[in-house]
């Protein structure tokens, strides 16, 4: 997870980043049986990392000699706590 440049927008929001592996994404995809990493992260609200949430905006995929290497995942920190604990996984 790392804080990406700051938007010269007065009163824009902070994003973060996070990186998942490829391989840890495609074997939740084949234990939750959805049909790709897409439909995985359009089940899920926002991401929990260190005990902090952050509601995923958009997911994107990087790939190396046409192999997924790692799905990254645009967040922000929720303005309220409503979501906190809804269709959360880390």
């Amino acid at each position: 997870m790392r804080k990406l440049r700051p938007s010269w927008k007065e009163g824009g929001e902070s994003k973060y980043e996070l990186l998942v592996s490829a391989t840890s994404i495609e074997g939740q995809v084949n234990a939750l049986d959805v049909g790709s990493a897409q439909a995985l992260f359009s089940l899920t609200l926002a991401v929990t990392v260190d005990g902090k949430d952050y509601l995923i905006e958009s997911i994107a995929s990087n790939e190396a000699f046409g192999t997924p290497t790692f799905i990254g995942c645009c967040c922000v920190k929720p303005a309220n706590r409503l979501f906190s604990g809804l269709g959360v996984f880390a």
